[in-house]
């Protein structure tokens, strides 16, 4: 199974560069109902996830101990491409799934999940594997597919603000490459990155098989379409018009 990571440009280059992918964190999320179920007191009824100060507390607690990587099923959405990947300017990491039970499909629902409030602080790894993956039927566009983290198997890095940015790895050596392995690259319609800087990325030497296509806006209807495509071998990038 191939999934993809709709990224800047910059950003996707220094992930081919540094071999890692940033975590995101229930307080980046960018819909504040993520991983929020409905936490009911079994004793009175009452709904906890309806108070702002629990909700906000839930929320820091599982921001610094978990997380999740997003990816798409698909590259040819127009509003992702606008949405996360500069407005087409941005580019598209292509993953080959090594390990499907680490990725989770995103379930896109109108209802919550209803859970024990009182059991709710020590949850296992799939009831979190539930929260993460259920979301408003607005998101289902996005095809989404989840990769959950723990954080503390993550490099971190500082920012000047005090936030902390999560990264994990999908290097070769590093054991998150079992479910991950990086194998092309999808370039925006308007995205400028060259062969060369992709090249430049892997030390000048992408793996076997390493592929890049690039999107054009030469079709008669609003469909994007690839206009071309270009793979490394052994003895360097061979192009294919299509």
């Amino acid at each position: 199974m191939k999934l993809y990571k709709y990224t800047t440009a910059e950003y996707g280059l220094a992930a081919i560069r540094e071999k890692r992918l940033k975590v995101t964190t229930l307080l980046d999320a960018n819909d504040p109902n993520e991983w929020l179920p409905v936490m009911r007191d079994p004793d009175t009824g009452k709904d906890w996830h309806a108070n702002p100060e629990y909700r906000g507390q839930f929320r820091y607690f599982w921001s610094h101990r978990y997380g999740f990587i997003s990816l798409s099923r698909h590259y040819k959405d127009s509003l992702m491409w606008g949405h996360y990947a500069d407005k087409f300017r941005g580019i598209a990491l292509e993953f080959e799934v090594l390990d499907q039970t680490k990725v989770t499909k995103v379930e896109y629902t109108d209802q919550r999940y209803v859970v024990d409030g009182k059991s709710i602080a020590n949850p296992t790894e799939e009831d979190l594997k539930k929260f993460i993956v259920r979301k408003d039927k607005i998101w289902e566009h996005e095809g989404e597919f989840r990769v959950l983290v723990n954080l503390h198997s993550c490099t971190t890095k500082r920012l000047p603000n005090g936030d902390t940015i999560y990264f994990q790895s999908f290097a070769p050596d590093i054991f998150s490459s079992q479910v991950l392995n990086l194998t092309g690259v999808v370039l925006g319609s308007e995205c400028t990155v060259t062969m060369e800087d992709i090249h430049q990325e892997f030390d000048r030497k992408p793996p076997g098989g390493f592929s890049v296509l690039q999107l054009a806006a030469d079709s008669p209807t609003y469909a994007l379409v690839v206009s071309d495509i270009s793979m490394w071998n052994s003895k360097g990038w061979v192009q294919h018009i299509i």
